[in-house]
C-alpha cells in the first residue's frame, strides 16, 4: 500500500513494537495522575468558553484546496519578506 500523504510518508516503522506471540498476562490498569492529566476536566460540557462548533468548522485533513490557498500566502508572505505567521 502507497504513502497516503507526506505524514505517512515520514513515519517511524512500529514494526518492533509488536510480536508474532501475543502475551495474555492479565494486568491492573492504574489510575491517571490528577497533577498531569484530570479526565474529569478534559471535557466539561458546563464549560461557558468550550466551542462546540470547533471541530465543524475546522478544514478536512489534507484538503488540497485548504492546502494550496495556505501555501499561497506562505508564499506571498515570503515574496514581501515577512516570515511572522498568522
Amino acid at each position: 500500500m502507497p504513502y497516503l500523504n507526506q505524514y505517512d510518508a515520514g513515519a517511524t516503522d512500529l514494526a518492533d513494537f509488536f510480536t508474532d506471540e501475543p502475551d495474555f498476562t492479565p494486568y491492573s490498569s492504574v489510575a491517571p495522575d490528577p497533577r498531569v492529566f484530570d479526565p474529569a476536566k478534559a471535557l466539561d460540557p458546563l464549560d461557558e468558553e468550550l466551542q462546540w462548533e470547533a471541530p465543524a468548522e475546522s478544514p478536512v485533513i489534507d484538503d488540497v484546496e485548504v492546502m494550496q490557498a495556505r501555501a499561497a500566502v506562505e508564499d506571498e508572505r515570503r515574496a514581501k519578506g515577512r516570515t511572522d505567521s498568522p
